[in-house]
């Protein structure tokens, strides 16, 4: 496990995933079509120009043709393709309660919100945190509604229960800001409680454990989504000597000073090197590679002292998922402003997948025409056949309502009446169809998701259940009246059958004065 990459000409600096179509490939279950979204960073600005024949592309090694080559400048898009799910850039800004202190939480908030505001219109940004509980909770789905995602950001809290869209990302207590990592364990030392140290690490190692496995959760939930995935971890990062296992994981092997006189440091009993962070971390790095997700970390606690040692815990998490490490900056709305900068233009490289009889395979990619000491970020694999994540996701059904996402599963027929103040939508699905899902179960059973959109924000939902029985080839229909005051909305249905099933659709209607 590499903890950081130098190369010269390059550096390797974000997600689960069946990859969409253009601009990332397709995966189903094999693989056709690899697509390599790959950055180049001099400076840290995006470098800009380069042509096909500046890319060298290696997978297992072996020199790979490209056959398809594209160039996306974010800052020079087209309305239109602002508007396109597969032109966007989404960041899911995850904040680690666990490892940072209330201060520093509170520094990365007030940044979020001023990058938030003036961030693209092709950038679309969801609010998650990772708790004490070891499980990473969503605030806000990805949407570009500013004024929403600001008071996430300012609450860490998920919006009232009449927010329609909070029933289609999962709910979780939250937890409090909480600091005792490296706390508890610096006391610890000081006081000479090297045994209960050593419990003190082990139980925090076993906490990182299930942190990297909720990561890597978080990337196989991005699998369905169209555009360049990116999860930004704001976190000050885990306690450095955590990486090392047995008696020395309470040693701090960047302390400046005299070392400490414990029997782990007996050249009889050499440190033995943490395995199980190590094992995880490659775990959560297969399921990022295999997404297309690249994973971002931010050091939030700023310039550290002199005598604090470097974090290297954040390079460790995000060591070969293809992302970076900004750190080393007390200002962090520059901080995620550089982040964003280094990933303002993706060169696509794509290649046809051959049968490599491996179900991992390597990715490496060389850039000839970029200046000596440039980054370069890409994905470093792809799986030959990577599983196939559920439809049935909140994320994933909260993406497609909020950005309107095409969905195809069964043909659905939409329409709204309105009369004054009251608007009455009528979905209908074919029997037909119905029948044939259902096949030998003999029914299938489903819902219909309703929303009431005025601009970005919605103001009204609707449930209602969906059971078609194989014996009735009837068309189903679905009914349900608003009561809603004059102007503009946007009505939205999403279809979601038990089979995994989906269908979308959107009524653009007015109630008059």
């Amino acid at each position: 496990m590499r903890f950081s990459r130098v190369l010269l000409p390059s550096v390797l600096a974000l997600i689960p995933m069946i990859v969409s179509a253009a601009p990332q490939s397709r995966e189903r279950t094999t693989v056709e079509v690899v697509q390599v979204p790959v950055y180049v960073t001099t400076n840290g600005a995006s470098a800009r120009g380069l042509t096909q024949n500046d890319f060298e592309l290696r997978v297992n090694g072996r020199q790979r043709q490209i056959d398809y080559f594209d160039v996306v400048d974010f800052a020079s898009l087209s309305p239109d393709q602002t508007r396109d799910p597969r032109q966007r850039r989404l960041y899911v800004l995850l904040f680690d309660l666990v490892n940072s202190s209330p201060s520093s939480s509170l520094r990365a908030k007030r940044a979020a919100e001023h990058y938030i505001e003036s961030a693209q219109p092709s950038d679309y940004f969801a609010v998650a945190l990772l708790s004490r509980y070891d499980d990473i909770e969503f605030i806000v789905p990805l949407t570009r509604d500013k004024a929403v995602l600001r008071r996430a950001v300012a609450s860490f809290r998920p919006a009232s229960s009449a927010d329609p869209l909070r029933l289609t990302v999962s709910q979780a207590e939250r937890a409090a800001l909480v600091d005792d990592n490296s706390r508890e364990l610096t006391e610890l030392r000081r006081s000479g409680s090297s045994v209960a140290a050593d419990l003190a690490a082990d139980r925090m190692r076993i906490r990182t454990v299930d942190q990297l496995g909720a990561l890597g959760d978080l990337a196989e939930r991005m699998a369905p989504m169209q555009g360049y995935k990116h999860v930004v971890l704001l976190s000050a990062g885990f306690d450095n000597s955590l990486l090392r296992g047995g008696p020395s994981a309470t040693t701090n092997i960047f302390a400046i000073g005299p070392a400490p006189q414990l029997a782990s440091l007996d050249p009889k009993h050499p440190p033995m090197f943490e395995t199980s962070l190590p094992f995880s971390q490659g775990l959560m790095q297969k399921k990022f590679a295999a997404a297309g997700v690249f994973l971002d970390a931010i050091d939030i606690a700023g310039l550290r002292p002199y005598s604090e040692p470097p974090n290297e815990s954040l390079h460790f998490v995000v060591a070969d998922t293809g992302g970076q490490v900004v750190e080393h900056r007390n200002d962090l709305t520059a901080a995620m402003q550089r982040l964003t900068d280094s990933q303002q233009v993706v060169y696509v490289l794509g290649f046809r997948a051959q049968d490599t009889g491996r179900k991992q395979n390597t990715i490496s990619v060389h850039v000839n025409g970029a200046p000596r000491g440039s980054r370069v970020a890409y994905r470093e694999s792809y799986s030959s056949t990577p599983d196939q994540p559920s439809s049935n996701d909140g994320l994933h059904l909260a993406d497609i309502i909020i950005n309107d996402i095409p969905q195809n599963g069964i043909t659905m027929t939409a329409s709204v009446a309105t009369a004054p103040n009251r608007a009455t939508v009528n979905v209908a699905l074919p029997g037909g169809e119905l029948a044939a899902l259902a096949g030998d179960d003999a029914r299938i059973k489903g819902e219909a998701l309703i929303y009431v959109f005025a601009g970005q924000k919605a103001v009204a939902f609707a449930k209602q259940v969906i059971d078609a029985r194989a014996a009735n080839a009837a068309n189903i229909e679905v009914l349900h009246s608003f009561d809603l005051p004059p102007g503009t909305y946007a009505m939205k249905v999403l279809v979601h059958l038990d089979n995994d099933t989906l269908a979308f659709a959107r009524r653009d209607f007015t109630i008059g004065e």
